[in-house]
């Protein structure tokens, strides 16, 4: 079974180790591009989600627009169904507050399309909080992924004033997969 994680920089637990948001940032790395850095990816929720269900994990190249998010998840789904069936699939997406040319139906349409794949998914707010006027019985985690590492005690890590480190992934970690399995997500 494969995790796909997609979000925004905080999904790739941007400078989380060392001070880079994407792996193009390090020399060692540039021809990776803005991927997640191998040092911070390592430590990052997706991961940790992933090792605990013991399941390999890719980490889509982030995005702050959720419609390149869904074309992103689209692309990886197509270049995989040939390898994978979507039963051996899990995808989580941090999605952000939608941007001017967007709506939250973009979000509603997209899990009823991986339903209709029968791709088991979970959804979270990275950022912000916004209302969708959908039962998605228990996919959208109640929680606010910034909101919820800050109230659990989380700073941002020294060389950043938007990101976290280690211990805040392992928290979200934790409620993802708690959440994962109090809702039998998959």
């Amino acid at each position: 079974m494969i995790l796909y994680a997609i979000g925004d920089e905080h999904a790739i637990a941007a400078k989380a180790v060392n001070g880079c948001v994407y792996a193009e940032d390090d020399k060692n790395f540039e021809v990776i591009g803005k991927l997640a850095h191998p040092d911070n990816s390592h430590i990052s929720w997706a991961n940790k989600v992933a090792y605990a269900l013991r399941m390999t994990v890719s980490i889509g190249e982030p995005s702050k627009s959720n419609t390149v998010i869904v074309e992103r998840i689209t692309n990886w789904i197509a270049s995989i169904s040939d390898q994978l069936s979507p039963d051996e699939v899990v995808i989580i997406v941090g999605w952000n507050a939608p941007e001017e040319n967007e709506s939250t139906t973009l979000i509603r349409n997209f899990h009823i399309y991986l339903d209709q794949l029968g791709i088991k998914h979970a959804f979270f707010w990275t950022k912000e909080k916004h209302e969708i006027d959908y039962d998605f019985r228990g996919i959208f985690l109640t929680e606010v992924y910034v909101d919820y590492v800050k109230n659990n005690g989380h700073d941002h890590v020294i060389m950043s004033d938007e990101y976290f480190g280690n211990d805040a992934h392992t928290e979200w970690a934790k409620y993802l997969l708690l959440h994962i399995a109090q809702n039998a997500i998959f």
